[in-house]
């Protein structure tokens, strides 16, 4: 076993250099540097099974010392089941017993960090607001800490909860997020929850900042949303639909994931449907005779055109496509045929509809598969072309004629081709970057969702060429074009 490894499951005090790292970055690894001390659980997170417990997995470690030394049955038996111990990291921590609010405040920067003034503002008044709300009988009186965490061992994430009735001594100054606990055997599990006791629980230390960012970049956008102001929705959402992406993914970022099934489809936390499916279908295809070079080479540019992968940002011929089109109305779209065909609009974007995703067994006529960016959001038209400020039913912007009546919302997706470019990186490498536990790629990660985040954020009024794919009926950005600002 390797230094990390001793470290987690035997007595012995573990480095200063574990203490600050991330189990699941170590167990991430190729070849891991830490071993599982926890069962197996679906997905990677759960419950424990109520009988689990230390000794199967340490007596199977520790066979071959056993065999080596010559000590009674009896008495190895009494002192062996006391002595056993894991390390566990705390991923996060929350005081239930604590107000909503309380909880949050705990959590989002304080009013010394430096921070925007608007943004601050309204993170405390959402606070304030939230505690004058809550009733008087959570204020009053002697307040019982219960504190509940998420402990991992880098590979599987469990619920724990300090034991209700006496709280946990060595929590009490509180516990960091990535701190290190020590858990002695006999574990006390009662539902599937590990409960924490005072004999049982040590504290050895620890820190890991990139989960108290997280955290507390989690806190500040739930409380920047309860705000209700009147700011853009496009940024916060992205950051949060992002994250919560790479928080329900990372669990089993260890392992490698199941190859997904051929024309499947997942659904997301948001309840949105990212494809994952075989673009030559799922019909069985009658037995061809071998194509022809030219002709594979002409499937293949179609492909790529009809995939929007084939086109760069300086494609002369999709310019030109754009200026020769005369820009219509968004619900003009409902009368569009065929659908196929380009179809060129001036819109806004006004909010983010689903996590950025990667589309999986896309397949192209030479053989071998192809992986897609995919992010939906959704289209509106202008506020300012449907703000009736006078009597007319209707009015010109040199860009095409919008009714009132026909105001319409539209879900595209935002398409591999702009996500690729504000990315600069294709997606295994995104996928790569997206998995690894280094401080040094979550920095990287965080720095792209911001710059996706603002880039939508100053998006403004934009021409959207649209087109449905045929794969998948799915409407797509073929190409965006922002209006200069006056």
């Amino acid at each position: 076993m390797t230094t990390a490894a001793v470290a987690a499951v035997s007595a012995e005090p573990p480095t200063e250099e574990f203490l600050y790292s991330n189990m699941e970055y170590l167990a991430s690894l190729d070849p891991p540097a830490i071993q599982p001390v926890l069962p197996s659980l679906p997905e990677g997170v759960g419950l424990l099974p109520v009988d689990f417990q230390l000794t199967t997995f340490i007596e199977r470690e520790r066979e071959e010392e056993r065999e080596r030394e010559e000590v009674g049955s009896e008495r190895r038996e009494s002192t062996e089941t006391h002595g056993i111990s894991i390390v566990l990291q705390v991923n996060a921590v929350e005081d239930v017993s604590l107000p909503f609010a309380q909880r949050l405040r705990s959590i989002v920067p304080s009013e010394e960090t430096p921070q925007n003034e608007s943004q601050q503002m309204s993170v405390e008044e959402t606070l304030r607001s939230l505690e004058s709300n809550e009733p008087a009988s959570t204020r009053r009186g002697r307040r019982q800490r219960l504190l509940r965490l998420t402990l991992t061992d880098g590979f599987s994430r469990i619920i724990a909860m300090e034991d209700s009735q006496v709280s946990c001594h060595c929590l009490r100054g509180g516990v960091a997020l990535g701190a290190k606990l020590r858990i002695f055997a006999p574990l006390k599990i009662r539902h599937g929850v590990l409960i924490l006791t005072s004999e049982k629980t040590v504290l050895l230390g620890g820190f890991v900042p990139e989960l108290q960012a997280f955290w507390t970049q989690h806190a500040t956008a739930i409380l920047e949303e309860m705000s209700g102001r009147s700011k853009r929705r496009t940024l916060p959402h992205l950051q949060n639909n992002i994250h919560t992406l790479l928080a329900a993914t990372s669990i089993s970022a260890a392992v490698a994931p199941p190859p997904p099934s051929i024309n499947t489809t997942t659904t997301n936390t948001n309840g949105i449907t990212p494809f994952v499916e075989d673009v030559v279908g799922s019909r069985a295809q009658p037995q061809q005779q071998p194509i022809p070079i030219q002709q594979q080479q002409q499937q293949h540019s179609d492909f790529l055109h009809s995939t929007n992968v084939g086109m760069s940002a300086g494609n002369n011929s999709e310019r030109s496509l754009i200026q020769n089109m005369q820009p219509q109305p968004l619900s003009a779209w409902r009368q569009h045929h065929p659908p196929t065909n380009p179809f060129l609009t001036l819109a806004v974007i006004s909010d983010v509809r689903s996590e950025l995703t990667i589309r999986e067994n896309v397949r192209n006529p030479l053989g071998g598969t192809t992986q897609f960016f995919s992010l939906l959001v959704m289209l509106i038209t202008p506020p300012r072309l449907t703000n009736n400020n006078s009597d007319n039913k209707e009015w010109y912007v040199g860009l095409g004629r919008v009714r009132k009546e026909e105001e319409m919302e539209l879900l595209v997706d935002l398409g591999h081709r702009w996500l690729r470019q504000a990315l600069r990186m294709e997606p295994d490498a995104f996928r790569r970057l997206s998995l690894s536990r280094d401080p040094n790629d979550v920095a990287n990660l965080d720095r792209l969702v911001n710059d996706i985040g603002m880039e939508l954020e100053n998006l403004g009024e934009a021409l959207f060429l649209l087109r449905q794919r045929e794969v998948d009926g799915v409407v797509e950005v073929m190409e965006l074009q922002r209006l200069s600002q006056s």
